[in-house]
């Protein structure tokens, strides 16, 4: 009839998507790029959702990324850019937008840490085998956000695994003197190089704070095995064992026993580590 041509034809354009059509959702969004004069905005806003909605990710940014060239965004578009990106792996531009969100408040803290837990991860992840793109990206966190105990384990494990012992060292070194980080006091051990004896010290000392953290002991007993400290190494995966029984204590156990040529003791302490995997 003729009347608000523009919002019409959006409305048609919602209701043949929820209907599965997608010839006249496309005939309608047509209708309704005639009117830009009036409702460019809306248009693109709608088209946005409904390529969401259809998983169709690439699309959707590119009426986002038309939106913007008007002359910015609104926080609903900003909330629409978030699962764009999500979808399309854009892990950068999540922790950009989710920032974002959060700066203007239209995201709670608590709703936001989790959604830039996973683009750091994923981040992270994606530079798997890289020790010096690792090491710069962990660098460029800002310190709030590295402060998530799930990230950091995440970066010294995989700064570990691509050789850089050092630079895991120091995260868990900043981080057990700050705030106490059990999860990461037990890769201690797993730092390799550097001097040994001082992580042994270190460690002793959060010890003195942290008698009861069984990973800090059973790491414990790991550097001084490496140092052939062989009295203090045994003791340590004892006092794990006593306080949280564990498969990886008692093989560090039996190990030892193997070395020294303790092999009925060595024996007895696979059987069991055996007895606890079947147990769970």
């Amino acid at each position: 009839a003729h009347e608000a041509p523009a919002l019409s034809a959006l409305v048609a354009a919602r209701a043949a998507h929820f209907l599965r059509d997608s010839r006249r959702e496309e005939e309608w969004l047509k209708r309704a790029a005639e009117h830009d004069d009036e409702a460019r905005a809306a248009r693109l806003m709608t088209e946005a959702e409904l390529h969401v909605d259809a998983r169709r990710f690439e699309a959707a940014l590119e009426a986002l990324d038309a939106l913007q060239e008007g002359g910015g965004r609104h926080i609903a578009a900003l909330r629409l850019a978030l699962r764009v990106h999500r979808g399309l792996g854009r892990w950068d531009d999540v922790l950009k937008v989710a920032r974002q969100l959060e700066k203007h408040r239209a995201l709670t803290h608590d709703a936001a840490v989790p959604l830039k837990q996973r683009a750091h991860l994923e981040n992270l992840r994606g530079r798997e085998g890289d020790a010096r793109a690792l090491a710069a990206y962990w660098a460029a966190v800002p310190a709030e956000e590295q402060r998530a105990a799930r990230l950091a384990a995440a970066a010294v494990r995989a700064l570990i695994a691509a050789g850089d012992g050092a630079t895991a060292q120091r995260i868990i070194e900043q981080r057990g003197d700050a705030e106490w980080d059990s999860e990461l006091a037990g890769l201690y051990a797993e730092c390799r190089g550097g001097d040994t004896l001082g992580r042994i010290a270190r460690a002793e000392k959060w010890l003195e704070q942290h008698p009861e953290d069984a990973r800090l002991l059973l790491a414990l007993g790991r550097l001084c095995r490496e140092q052939q400290l062989w009295g203090k190494a045994q003791s340590y995966f004892e006092a794990s064992l006593a306080i949280q029984p564990s498969q990886e204590a008692h093989v560090e156990l039996a190990t030892l026993f193997a070395q020294l040529g303790r092999s009925e003791e060595s024996n007895q302490a696979y059987r069991s580590a055996a007895a606890l995997c079947r147990q769970e």
